[in-house]
């Protein structure tokens, strides 16, 4: 005998019946769309996140293209380092040659860095993966929106004391650090400052895009005085060997 489809049964007062799922039946299903979403989150999520740091090391290739351009008219000088306390002639506490202009009372398409960006563009000055109201600590009314910072040993400001060295003198400038991707616990101004290891107010190199994020093995982006950009430990930031030109 021919078994019927349980889609097709023997139509009953001329009406085909159609018998539904049990519920037994609708609670596998979902339990298994459940598990396959839990299974690709994770997966979805890095993929997502890898995306982000392949985007946060655009963003620090073009500044690093900016600067290089910058100290190609300045006389192979960079520009300053754009740190908190840092003040002009006039009293202001912030100074012209700064590489980003990030005050309240400043207008940013006019610091040193955009026009060499083709003008102001928050998208590059942001990494896609930093959420600015975790930038929590905060010295002045003034926020630093923002998420790279440059290594002070790079600045041309001679009231910083550094070694104020031009761009030909830097020593092995692919390992030099010039750009970080700074983490959103130490964001406070566009000065990265290698000297605070140890300290109620060290600067720590971002490793948001790696999923081991509390070792000193864990990754970051960093761009080096020649503008290429890398992924490196946050071990390197705090090594002179990088961020000291002059080593």
């Amino acid at each position: 005998m021919r078994r019927r489809s349980r889609w097709s049964q023997k139509p009953v007062n001329g009406t085909r019946q159609v018998n539904g799922f049990t519920l037994v039946e609708l609670l596998v299903v979902i339990g298994i769309i459940a598990l396959l979403i839990s299974i690709l989150l994770p997966a979805l999520s890095r993929a997502k996140e890898n995306a982000n740091r392949v985007a946060c090391a655009s963003n620090l290739r073009q500044l690093g293209i900016a600067f290089m351009m910058y100290t190609n008219e300045n006389k192979g000088w960079f520009p300053f380092h754009a740190a908190i306390g840092e003040f002009d002639k006039f009293g202001n506490p912030w100074q012209a040659e700064d590489w980003i202009w990030w005050h309240a009372a400043q207008k940013p398409a006019d610091s040193a860095i955009c026009s060499y960006l083709g003008g102001y563009q928050l998208k590059v000055l942001r990494c896609p993966s930093d959420d600015v109201p975790y930038h929590t600590r905060k010295i002045t009314p003034d926020a630093y929106i923002y998420s790279y910072t440059m290594n002070m040993m790079m600045t041309s400001d001679p009231k910083a004391g550094m070694k104020n060295v031009k761009i030909t003198g830097v020593r092995r400038a692919a390992e030099k650090i010039l750009l970080i991707e700074e983490d959103e616990r130490s964001l406070d101004d566009g000065n990265f400052n290698p000297f605070l290891i140890g300290s109620t107010v060290e600067n720590f190199l971002s490793v948001r895009h790696d999923r081991q994020k509390q070792s000193l093995d864990s990754r970051g982006n960093i761009c080096f005085a020649d503008g290429h950009v890398d992924y490196v430990t946050r071990r390197i930031s705090q090594d002179p060997k990088y961020f000291d030109p002059t080593k």
